[in-house]
């Protein structure tokens, strides 16, 4: 039964989204994310709705959404490419940046590694360019000062 109410829903979806209904796409799209939470499109889509209908605030909230359902599912080039959208809609947003970070900390070409022991230690970009230190940021590699949370954004937006 889920399969055929979402299939008439994505029908539904298309339907408003062809005659620019936008509010009745939109409700299709947040009652798909709701059967299919797993399934990041629909957490997308809902955003874009949002974004279209001028609700800024739910569009990022949709968008940040997509890219943790992307990221967790192994999507990485897509859940980058949503980060890299919502931080042209919030430039310190720190579900964008904290994703983007996480992405880079995985990948060796991007941050850097040494070996402490027996077990190697990946730096953050940041640090591990020398242009933070430990104290300057959290947990998740993000820098605590607006100024270098903005600079760190424009980075992956640029890169």
């Amino acid at each position: 039964m889920k399969v055929s109410s979402s299939q008439s829903l994505v029908k539904d979806a298309l339907k408003a989204l062809n005659s620019g209904n936008h509010k009745t796409a939109l409700r299709c799209f947040t009652t798909l994310e709701q059967l299919e939470p797993e399934n990041g499109e629909w957490s997308l889509q809902a955003g874009l709705m949002y974004y279209r209908l001028g609700k800024r605030k739910h569009a990022i909230a949709a968008l940040e959404r997509a890219g943790q359902r992307c990221h967790v599912q192994g999507q990485l080039e897509r859940a980058v490419a949503i980060y890299q959208q919502i931080l042209r809609l919030d430039p310190v947003n720190h579900v964008a940046i904290r994703g983007l970070s996480a992405q880079r900390f995985h990948h060796p070409a991007s941050s850097a590694s040494h070996t402490v022991g027996r077990r190697a230690i990946t730096e953050p970009p940041a640090i591990a360019a020398g242009t933070q230190s430990h104290e300057e940021v959290d947990g998740f590699g993000v820098p605590r000062s607006k100024a270098a949370r903005v600079a760190l954004a424009l980075s992956f937006l640029e890169g």
